[in-house]
């Protein structure tokens, strides 16, 4: 006969499945020998009461780690149950969260059930088991139903998440044992992300960069903690987590009060408004592989901002049609040197050239390049009228609002360059008394950039600038009328 279980095995074998359900960082410790941090612990618990969870977190916290042991954790302990993970990209899903439950299945120091996991799917059989879908079609979201009423969602990166694909999910939740994790970066004041910190049911957790364990670990608690951190007698016991020195660099290269600061260093939605001209979270999904592999390529054009000696930067930026390739940036460089800088472009390849040349400064280099007659270079002088004057206060405003419209519509690849982004999500707009835009001056967005100019932006602004909004010739006759150029 069979050995039966007694009566007091059965009960410890209920007491551990209900330990491991309510007390996720147990299964974690006795499956796969690791310890959450206290804020790991602390999503797994509000996960397993709650209906509707939301996490905003700074970056380097261990996110797509949390959902990933959260997903073996529910998948083991809910029989007949099903996982399903999504992101703003399929390439997210595949490579950062299933990279991670792969991981998690190779190296558990138990069995964990089931098949080993393909790239997206972990089955234990037809009606159990785990998948990841792109939130791009809100259809892949639809027609997922457990036989048990156990379902969990996992939404990476929320902010980057369309609403359509949350009310797909929202069809998900009816069942009576549904449950939701949202987590993510928080980059915008809009979206489902937003409003599920304003929604009462839902359960909220915020991971600032003072709760990793690294910074625990060095007693920085504050801000001020931050800013008088002795690098030299710091000490890193997860490596995997957010590093103090890179987070007070961005400090004082970024700045406290930016967006980017406040997203990625203190897991907080910035304190940027309705004037902000463009949103975090435009820019991180125009950084994104598959926004590069979208955007077609097309003629080369440049944009030269042009500074001299002192803090500010010459960058140089390089767009094949809104497809942008680079930013360079130079520092301290005489007259002479930007000249040479500039036709070493030209001469590898030609294409616009447009150069600053509002405050004089580039004026030099402008002439000389018409001097050595590159007829491909032409000056913006950003303060002047503006072609569509009844709309914008001058041209800088005109060919930024421009830029801005591309990144809206989701028509511009830009590269993952958080310098570049902490600039051009720090530019703000206003309105004239007139109704006209006007972008806020240079020395307005350096007050929140700790002194740093928004160069890199600038650059990128004119870049996209259209040869009838330039000057050509030593005479500084503008060209034309307006028209959109063709790129």
């Amino acid at each position: 006969m069979a050995n039966r279980l007694t009566l007091e095995q059965a009960q410890a074998i209920i007491k551990q499945r209900i330990q491991y359900v309510e007390r996720g960082e147990t299964w974690v410790k006795d499956m796969l020998d690791e310890d959450l941090q206290p804020y790991q612990t602390k999503i797994f618990h509000s996960v397993a009461k709650n209906t509707r969870t939301a996490v905003k977190s700074c970056h380097d916290s261990g996110k797509s780690y949390t959902a990933s042991r959260l997903a073996g954790q529910y998948l083991s302990t809910h029989p007949n149950s099903i996982v399903l993970t999504t992101a703003p990209t399929f390439r997210q899903v595949e490579n950062i969260i299933w990279r991670e439950v792969r991981g998690m299945y190779n190296k558990a120091i138990q069995p964990l059930g089931g098949e080993e996991p393909l790239k997206t799917r972990w089955e234990y059989n037809p009606n159990w088991y785990a998948i990841g879908v792109s939130s791009k079609d809100p259809n892949a979201i639809q027609g997922f139903h457990s036989k048990s009423g156990d379902i969990l969602i996992i939404v990476d990166e929320g902010a980057g998440v369309s609403e359509s694909t949350f009310e797909g999910i929202e069809a998900l939740l009816t069942s009576g044992h549904a449950k939701l994790l949202v987590i993510g970066n928080p980059t915008s004041l809009s979206g489902k992300f937003y409003r599920m910190f304003k929604d009462p049911s839902v359960s909220k957790i915020t991971i600032s960069c003072f709760d990793t364990g690294n910074f625990v670990a060095n007693n920085i608690k504050t801000i001020e903690d931050l800013r008088n951190f002795d690098e030299t007698t710091m000490i890193l016991p997860f490596p995997y987590l957010l590093n103090p020195s890179w987070a007070k660099h961005k400090l004082f290269d970024w700045g406290e009060d930016t967006p980017m600061f406040q997203s990625r260093v203190l897991g907080q939605f910035p304190e940027q408004d309705e004037n902000t001209l463009i949103p975090l979270n435009w820019l991180d999904a125009a950084s994104t592989d598959e926004r590069k592999e979208l955007i077609s390529k097309g003629r080369v054009a440049y944009g030269h901002d042009i500074a001299r000696y002192g803090n500010d930067t010459s960058p140089i930026a390089k767009r094949y049609g809104n497809w942008v390739d680079s930013i360079t940036v130079y520092k301290q460089e005489d007259t002479t040197q930007t000249t040479g800088r500039a036709v070493d472009r030209l001469r590898d390849e030609v294409g616009n050239y447009f150069i600053d040349i509002t405050g004089g400064l580039g004026s030099g280099p402008y002439d000389r390049l018409i001097e050595l007659n590159w007829p491909t270079v032409y000056g913006l002088n950003m303060s002047a009228k503006a072609i569509d004057h009844e709309t914008y206060v001058n041209l800088r405003a005109e060919i930024a609002w421009n830029v801005r419209d591309l990144f809206k519509r989701g028509d511009i690849y830009i590269p993952d360059d958080d310098d570049l982004k902490s600039e051009l999500s720090n530019i703000r707009y206003k309105l004239h008394s007139d109704g006209r835009r006007q972008i806020e001056s240079k020395e307005e967005i350096k007050k929140r950039l700790n002194g740093r100019s928004p160069d890199r932006a600038d650059a990128l602004f004119m870049a996209f600038a259209n040869p009838s909004q330039g000057e050509k010739g030593a005479n500084r006759q503008r060209l034309g009328t307006h028209s959109i150029w063709n790129n």
